[in-house]
């Protein structure tokens, strides 16, 4: 009994060594063959075999769309690629535009308070030559003044009568009150009295 099962199982065995002996003789070995006696052929008459078979299977569907899904693939990841890195860069340029936007800013401050430090300063040089003026005149009327004080009345009485009333009381105030009670008596009643009016109330 035990030699039946022994025999029967080296039957199995024979039978499958038999069926991968006929698959490789008649399918695997065939095929091999042809690929080769295909490539000398190709070789010989100047076909490139890796172009023979890129485009057998672009003939074939399935491959036909594994190889388009593919190359999509590569594109996409190209794509995303392209577009982080120009976003990196857009990012970069807007750093730098903020960058001398402040500077811009900070200039353009600094420009205001210079403007209006600017104004400040000539405003006071324009007072400042308003005091010297009024300085200047004060002193010459001064000056004028100590002059007709040497003079004799009639002839600063003669003189107050040739210049604008403006003039004349300006030069009359700048005497002491003899002085121009004395001038005030040579010039006409008329004139004297109108110069009196605006001395007093300059």
């Amino acid at each position: 009994m035990a030699k039946n099962k022994k025999s029967g199982k080296q039957d199995q065995e024979e039978k499958g060594y038999s069926a991968f002996q006929w698959i490789l003789f008649v399918g695997i070995i065939p095929l091999v063959f042809a690929a080769v006696i295909a490539y000398f052929v190709m070789s010989v008459s100047g076909v490139s075999f890796a172009d023979a078979i890129k485009k057998a299977g672009g003939k074939i569907p399935f491959l036909d769309q594994m190889a388009a899904s593919q190359e999509q693939k590569q594109k996409m990841n190209e794509y995303v690629h392209k577009i982080a890195s120009l976003e990196k860069e857009v990012k970069k340029k807007q750093s730098k535009i903020d960058q001398l936007q402040n500077q811009l800013d900070s200039a353009n401050s600094k420009m205001e308070d210079l403007q209006v430090e600017n104004d400040r300063l000539n405003i006071e040089m324009e007072n400042l030559s308003k005091q010297k003026q009024a300085a200047n005149k004060a002193q010459m009327s001064k000056n004028v003044a100590k002059t007709y004080e040497t003079m004799s009345p009639q002839n600063v009485a003669a003189i107050l009568m040739k210049m604008t009333d403006e003039q004349a009381v300006s030069i009359l105030s700048q005497l002491n009150t003899d002085q121009q009670a004395q001038v005030l008596e040579k010039l006409p009643p008329v004139t004297a009295a109108k110069y009196t009016r605006l001395l007093a109330n300059p």
